[in-house]
Parts: C-alpha cells; structure tokens; sequence
C-alpha cells in the first residue's frame, strides 16, 4: 500500500486544537489539498501552476503565484495565522528554506504546526 500526503496530513490536522486556517503551498493537482480543506473553516492554495483537474475542492480558495508572491501579500493584506500549513513546492534547498521562512511568520503560535 503506498502512503499519500493526504493520508499522513488528515489524521494529524484532526488532532489540532483549531481548525480555522490551513493554508497549502504547492498544491499542484489538488489531491492533498481537497482532502484536507474541509477540515478546517478556511483553506487557501498557492500554486505557481496547478494542474486541479477533478480535484477542485469547494472547500478553499487556489492563488496562483508565486509563494513568495503570495506570502508578501500575507504580510501586508491578510495578517490571518494559520493553525496547519503543509509546504510541497520547489524542491530547492534556497526556495524550502525561504518557504519554512515565512510560513514561521504566519503559524499561529502555540497552537499551529
């Protein structure tokens, strides 16, 4: 049996202590995302080129751009903490370090993971 994101990440979300945030950088065909939105009251893609498909998931709102893109527009728009945050972007050590990076500054502290 292989393991899918979407089956490690559903059972750890479902034991937060808040579920309003959860915010997915790199959703690429949505398969993850559309399983693990509807856990929380609000759930926000990032996505340079989604590619969703038949995983459209009603349960949250896709950007398409560029994650540091989307996460200068966090900074100075939306200012929401996220209680679970699941990075699966560009594979590049300098692109990870920068997403960890600013997905610290949204975690909702003490709670968010």
């Amino acid at each position: 049996m292989t393991l899918e994101h979407y089956d490690i990440l559903k059972p750890i979300a479902a034991m937060l202590k808040n579920h309003h945030l959860y915010l997915e950088i790199g959703v690429s065909d949505g398969a993850t995302f559309s399983r693990v939105a509807p856990l929380f009251e609000r759930a926000i893609g990032v996505d340079i080129r989604p590619d969703l498909g038949e995983w459209v998931s009603p349960y949250g709102v896709y950007w398409v751009s560029t994650s540091d893109d989307f996460f200068a527009y966090y900074e100075n728009e939306l200012k929401e903490k996220a209680d679970f945050i699941f990075i699966d972007a560009n594979y590049l050590a300098d692109f990870v370090r920068l997403d960890v990076h600013n997905a610290i500054q949204m975690i909702r502290p003490n709670d968010g993971l």
